[in-house]
C-alpha cells in the first residue's frame, strides 16, 4: 500500500466477493492518517465530551427510563437461531454468520434443504440469491 502525498484522513471499505461480484462476509474498513514526517502527528478523530452544550432537561426527560442494552445485528440473528431446536441446525446456522453469511432465513432455508453446511456454503458463494428474486421464489 503506498500513502497518499497530501495530508489528511483517507478512509476506505472493503468487502470480499466471488467470481461472479457475489459479496459475502464483514465489511472491512481501512481508516488511514497521513502526516508529513517531522509535522506534529495528529490525533486520531474522537468525539469531545466538551462539544455536548449543557441544557436543562424537559419534563419528560425527567421520568427515568429504564437502561435497554441495545441489540446487534449479531444478537437479533441468534436470537432467532436459540429459537431452533435441531441442535445441528443452530450450530450450522452459527457457523454460517460466523463465515460472514448474515442473511437468517436465507441460511435457514438453505441449511434446510441441503442439510449439509459445505453445500450450503458452496451456494452461497457461487449463487448470488439475495440479487435475484427467481430464485428466492423458486425454493
Amino acid at each position: 500500500m503506498k500513502a497518499p502525498e497530501q495530508e489528511g484522513r483517507y478512509t476506505a471499505f472493503f468487502r470480499l466477493q466471488t467470481a461472479f461480484r457475489s459479496r459475502f462476509g464483514h465489511k472491512i474498513n481501512c481508516d488511514i492518517m497521513c502526516t508529513r514526517p517531522g509535522s506534529e502527528q495528529l490525533a486520531p478523530v474522537q468525539d469531545s465530551v466538551e462539544a455536548v452544550v449543557d441544557r436543562k432537561p424537559s419534563a419528560a426527560a425527567k421520568k427515568p427510563r429504564p437502561y435497554v442494552e441495545p441489540k446487534t445485528p449479531m444478537d437479533l440473528y441468534f436470537a432467532k437461531v436459540e429459537l431452533e431446536t435441531d441442535e445441528s441446525l443452530k450450530e450450522d446456522l452459527g457457523t454460517l454468520y460466523q463465515l460472514g453469511f448474515v442473511d437468517f432465513y436465507l441460511n435457514l432455508k438453505l441449511t434446510r434443504r441441503y442439510k449439509d453446511i459445505k453445500l450450503v456454503i458452496n451456494t452461497l458463494l457461487s449463487w448470488s440469491a439475495h440479487k435475484n428474486e427467481f430464485c428466492l421464489n423458486n425454493f
